[in-house]
């Protein structure tokens, strides 16, 4: 077991965890000798309810030949642990890729293999050093009155691509894959049924209740887009031209 500190989304937590792997994918959020908003702990029941996940997921993308590590595991259960106690400190997980451009941050979601990392790559490619990554799979995202604050977290998919760092959220924008590129701003009701997918929800009924009750509030006043995109360069001028404009 190995034992050790992380800071994100400006809260201290303690991680007690079975492979050293998960603390070295962490670097750049670990810290030492800070006060701890709470701690968790990686047990056997944790990595064999991964292992459950993990499986299920793969066939039911038609997988047979598969492995299962370790270490995947372990990094997964501590992920899902503090995702749910970060509810109890208005901060939800959603999975998507985060961008901050000129200290805005934008949020892209869709269901996994849509596009998400491929858009955001677009935008470094297209606007260079104005642009930063916050976090490529699993932001964190603080919201408190009418702010949102996007962070990035050590779970930053397969690229490994995050900044430890937060900026105000500006835009939600949902990908759809299309032969040409097109954006509108979605109603309120379909918003929040986009932003819902792409959450992490708790089985406590009370935290999932929260979690609703935060999206809402974050959903006031930050609009939500869908974008058909074709994945060509063009395909990040229309999203940044409808997304700025509209602050």
């Amino acid at each position: 077991m190995v034992t050790f500190q992380i800071r994100i989304a400006e809260i201290t937590v303690g991680v007690t965890a079975f492979y050293n792997n998960t603390m070295l994918r962490s670097r750049g959020y670990l810290c030492e000798n800070e006060e701890e908003s709470f701690h968790v702990t990686v047990d056997e029941q944790d990595m064999e309810k991964e292992k459950q996940i993990f499986m299920e997921r793969a066939l039911a993308r038609g997988e047979t030949d598969y492995k299962v590590f370790g270490f995947h595991l372990d990094r997964n259960a501590v992920y899902r642990k503090i995702a749910e106690k970060m509810i109890d400190y208005d901060r939800i997980l959603i999975h998507g890729s985060s961008i901050a451009i000129d200290g805005k941050g934008f949020l892209f979601i869709a269901p996994s293999g849509t596009g998400k990392s491929t858009h955001t790559r677009l935008w470094r490619e297209a606007f260079g050093e104005r642009v930063i990554m916050i976090n490529d799979d699993k932001p964190l995202i603080h919201v408190s009155g009418n702010e949102a604050v996007i962070y990035g977290t050590p779970w930053d998919g397969k690229h490994h691509l995050s900044t430890n760092t937060g900026v105000p959220l500006k835009g939600i924008c949902r990908i759809v894959r299309a032969k040409e590129n097109s954006i509108r701003r979605l109603s309120s009701a379909d918003g929040f049924t986009a932003v819902l997918e792409q959450t992490y929800r708790s089985v406590s009924p009370l935290k999932f209740v929260h979690t609703m009750d935060l999206l809402k509030q974050m959903l006031q006043e930050i609009p939500v887009f869908e974008l058909s995109c074709n994945m060509d360069i063009t395909a990040a001028y229309t999203a940044y031209e409808a997304m700025m404009n509209d602050q």
